[in-house]
């Protein structure tokens, strides 16, 4: 299992400053790989310290809340690319979001840059979110199991 020192390494290692967009806003949101391939400039909202999502699972619309740090480093990266619609566009047209294989080949790649000899998905660093962010005294096995089980994803509500 991956640990936080392994997903600090993965997103040191990587050196695009798109791709290390990308895996903070999986990781520092919790989203799901459809959910960061759709999202567009306005859904990143600083002054509520929100990511509205839209059309999530199920077609549900949500707001996560967005760190101070991820939102410095979406910043960082707005002012470097300049992106118009898509917050995260494909290079070769950029009116169209990156696709999602492509975002999938961005955490394959950041692990084998940091030298990981253990998978780095999207869905490992969305789980892994959800797990940092649990209350104190929640029971962790619970969710592991939940993870690892592959029974949709946990909630903090179910691993009380």
């Amino acid at each position: 299992m991956l640990c936080q020192e392994d997903i600090a390494k993965a997103l040191n290692a990587t050196m695009n400053l798109k791709h290390r967009a990308i895996l903070a806003t999986l990781y520092g949101a919790g989203l799901r790989r459809a959910e960061v391939h759709t999202l567009k400039v306005p859904d990143i909202d600083g002054q509520r310290m929100v990511i509205h999502v839209r059309a999530g699972k199920g077609r549900v619309s949500r707001d996560v809340t967005l760190s101070p740090k991820l939102l410095e480093l979406l910043r960082v990266y707005w002012c470097w690319r300049k992106p118009k619609g898509w917050l995260f566009p494909s290079a070769r047209y950029p009116e169209r979001p990156m696709d999602l294989s492509g975002i999938y080949a961005v955490c394959e790649d950041a692990a084998k840059r940091a030298k990981l000899h253990k998978r780095l998905t999207p869905h490992i660093l969305r789980h892994y979110a959800a797990s940092r962010t649990m209350p104190l005294g929640s029971n962790r096995s619970r969710l592991r199991a939940a993870e690892c089980g592959g029974g949709g994803t946990p909630s903090v509500q179910d691993a009380a």
